[in-house]
């Protein structure tokens, strides 16, 4: 009796991946396969869907914008601008500026961790330092630290601790020198040592995915209330075409009023 057995992949990579050329050719597929899908998405986001009104085209709105941004102009009424529109993007920017403003001091701190160390701080004052194994210094982001305290500047034994006292109070002083030689919060600093690169990558990637939607979600908001106005100056454009066809010339005051928006170059 024949006895099947399952083909292992090992074979084919032995086989295939034993050369340069083989490597580079599956490299290189891998890589057009890759950029060829990049092209495809680019491209589809620069071209209208079937489900994209014939209006919002001709008005000029571009398809990069309909597809990018996923918002929608409602067209079964004249499409208008209001105040509270507006009120609510000017609310969402601030919101934006005041979250960019509080957070970009802490990530620009975290930046210039310097390799072997991790960034803490004092709560009562509010105060950031760097602290490795060795030395502790103080984060400040425009000038240069200080104070420095070196583990070497500490005698736990005798309690006596060499620093400047004009910029630094002993009590900091102490828990530094602790942080550094004592257990156990020696072993807290070593802990936090460990975690600092992977916790910096961590928060860069999320601040950079939070600032990325609250950009897209602004300008989409933005670009909505521009070209709602947009397509509404089309439309009434289109109706003045169609009535001066029918009626001839004729005053936009009463009913047609509204035409006299025409006459008015708004932004939203």
């Amino acid at each position: 009796m024949s006895v099947i057995n399952p083909i292992s992949l090992n074979i084919f990579n032995a086989e295939f991946l034993s050369t340069p050329a083989a490597s580079i050719a599956a490299w290189l597929s891998i890589i057009v396969t890759v950029f060829t899908v990049i092209a495809v998405r680019l491209r589809a986001l620069f071209r209208y869907r079937k489900a994209h009104n014939e209006i919002l085209k001709k008005a000029g709105v571009p398809a990069f914008v309909l597809n990018f941004f996923t918002f929608s102009i409602p067209l079964k009424s004249l499409p208008r601008v209001q105040w509270p529109e507006r009120i609510f993007l000017g609310a969402l920017i601030i919101v934006f500026l005041s979250g960019i403003s509080s957070l970009s001091p802490e990530l620009i701190l975290a930046t210039r961790t310097p390799n072997g160390s991790a960034l803490w701080n004092w709560e009562s004052t509010n105060e950031s330092f760097y602290i490795s194994k060795i030395r502790a210094t103080e984060a400040r982001i425009t000038s240069p630290p200080r104070w420095t305290l070196k583990a070497s500047d500490c005698a736990l034994e005798s309690a006596k601790i060499s620093y400047d006292k004009k910029l630094i109070s002993a009590e900091h002083a102490k828990q530094l020198c602790n942080l550094m030689l004592a257990s156990p919060e020696k072993e807290r600093l070593e802990k936090s040592l460990k975690n600092s690169k992977n916790n910096r990558m961590i928060i860069f990637l999320l601040s950079g995915v939070i600032t990325f939607y609250f950009t897209w979600m602004i300008l989409g908001f933005t670009l909505s209330l521009i070209y709602s106005q947009k397509v509404r100056r089309y439309i009434l454009a289109e109706q003045k075409k169609a009535i001066h066809c029918v009626h001839g010339e004729f005053e936009t005051k009463g009913i047609y009023a509204i035409y006299q928006e025409l006459d008015r170059k708004t932004l939203c």
